[in-house]
Formats: C-alpha cells, sequence, structure tokens
C-alpha cells in the first residue's frame, strides 16, 4: 500500500507509457526494490524480481535499514538478515 512506501516516492515515480487518455507511471528504482524486499523478507515472494534489479551493495544496506523498520515482531530483524544474505550471495555481493 502506498502509506507503506518510503516517504518521497511519489516524486520517483517513473513515466512507462502515456497515452491519449492515459498515463501509467511505475515506482522509482528505490522504491521498487525497497517494496520488493520487504515482500521478500514478509512472504518469500519477489525474490526474483530483486535479482533482475541487480542492486548494488549500497543499495541493498538502505533497503535492508528500511525494512528493518517495518514489523517490530522480535524475530523480523534475523528474518531479514537471512533475506539479505541469501540475495548477496544470489546477487554476487559476498557474506558481508
Amino acid at each position: 500500500m502506498a502509506e507503506d512506501l518510503p516517504t518521497g516516492w511519489e516524486d520517483r515515480t517513473r513515466e512507462v507509457y502515456r497515452g491519449s487518455n492515459l498515463i501509467v507511471k511505475s515506482l522509482g528504482r528505490k522504491d521498487l526494490l525497497f517494496s520488493k524486499f520487504y515482500a521478500a523478507c514478509d512472504r518469500g515472494d519477489d525474490i526474483e524480481d530483486i535479482l533482475l534489479i541487480k542492486p548494488n551493495e549500497q543499495e541493498l544496506a538502505e533497503a535492508n535499514a528500511w525494512v528493518l523498520e517495518k514489523d517490530a515482531a522480535e524475530i523480523w530483524p534475523s528474518i531479514v538478515e537471512e533475506m539479505l544474505a541469501e540475495l548477496r550471495k544470489r546477487i554476487g555481493h559476498g557474506s558481508k
């Protein structure tokens, strides 16, 4: 949902189609990565989408910090860390 996206996401959208009666926009790279990383941690979905985005280490670190704040459950940090480690491994960033 829009209220779950990082502040300022509206300003980072990208136009992907413009017709005579329709304009379609997509989330910008940062917001797309953040939402996909959150979904990966929360439901195990969207891992392949993240791999297609090919985030660099800084982008992963920023997504990690943002996603850590999305859930207060005691187990959440370990879930997020496991997903981050899996993504780093699969992307080739090593095990930082």
